[in-house]
């Protein structure tokens, strides 16, 4: 019986990685450990997508194209990863990792009116984006995002999955957050103006992190497995969207977007052994500067 705990699958990513040379020169056993954890996230279903961010590969599309053959290969991680594959951005020379079953449903929803769906179905689905300007304002989604994501369903919707796919090389910074943010889950989706690139610096901000605590190794509480917390995402949203206007914008008030995002987590663990708690923090911050 094949044992699909995330502890284990986790595992078996490790055994893959550390199997491969190229990997090997650029990636320490600590960074091993980060990027199997979130690769594993994105094969179970856990999260829409995975933005690597603790290394650079000279050749992604090869390299990533090879580990995720090596993981379809083998029997124990073959179903789990049937889905998964490599969207690299070369724009900004980015990796992502996407779960094409959930990205389907996710650009999906676009075909959909906004007033159609709830807010719980955005938190899962498609976020609220808001464009960030002289003032923060929320936007219908930009229409090239639209036209690029509905490109994709064919892509995400063939069977076998691909193993990489080079997404456009013009795509602008402000759509490429944009992009990122729906991949990534985000609830909220920032859109960017070259005009006012420091829009949320020195504004209160709130901050959310998802975290979820799951079993070491195949998950097995009688073997007294170690319990390991690994945060999902981090995002943040303004604080005077809800603030200023709080009938219009209720969802995007901190208990709202905790909740709904509790919901939508506990939703895809349910049926995951080895997975245990799903917790969401909140704090409201100011920074001087803001990067994204």
């Amino acid at each position: 019986m094949v044992d699909f705990s995330l502890g284990f699958v986790i595992t078996v990513v490790q055994e893959k990685v550390k199997g491969i040379p190229e990997f090997r020169k650029i990636i320490s056993g600590q960074n091993i450990m980060a990027f199997s954890s979130n690769l594993a996230l994105v094969a179970q279903s856990i999260r829409t997508g995975y933005l690597l961010d603790i290394f650079a590969p000279q050749n992604p599309v090869a390299l990533f194209s090879r580990l995720l053959e090596d993981l379809r290969s083998d029997t124990r991680t073959r179903d789990c990863f049937a889905s998964v594959l490599h969207l690299f951005e070369p724009s900004f020379d980015q990796s992502f990792f996407v779960n094409t079953r959930l990205l389907f449903h996710r650009i999906e929803s676009f075909n959909q009116p906004a007033t159609c769906l709830s807010f719980q179905e955005h938190i899962g689905l498609r976020p609220v984006f808001v464009h960030l300007g002289a003032s923060f304002e929320i936007v219908d989604p930009p229409t090239q995002i639209v036209q690029l994501l509905v490109s994709l369903l064919d892509l995400v919707s063939t069977s076998p999955t691909p193993s990489s796919h080079t997404l456009p090389s013009d795509i602008p910074m402000e759509l490429a957050v944009a992009l990122a943010a729906i991949f990534l889950d985000y609830p909220i989706a920032y859109v960017p103006s070259v005009s006012h690139q420091n829009a949320l610096s020195g504004k209160p901000l709130d901050f959310y992190e998802c975290s979820l605590t799951y079993f070491e190794g195949n998950g097995r509480r009688e073997e007294n497995p170690r319990e390991i917390t690994h945060t999902i995402m981090k995002f943040s949203s303004p604080v005077e969207l809800w603030t200023c206007r709080p009938n219009e914008y209720m969802q995007l008030q901190p208990q709202s977007v905790i909740e709904n995002l509790r919901n939508m987590f506990q939703k895809r663990i349910q049926n995951l052994r080895g997975v245990r708690i799903i917790a969401v923090e909140h704090c409201t911050r100011t920074l001087q500067h803001v990067a994204f």
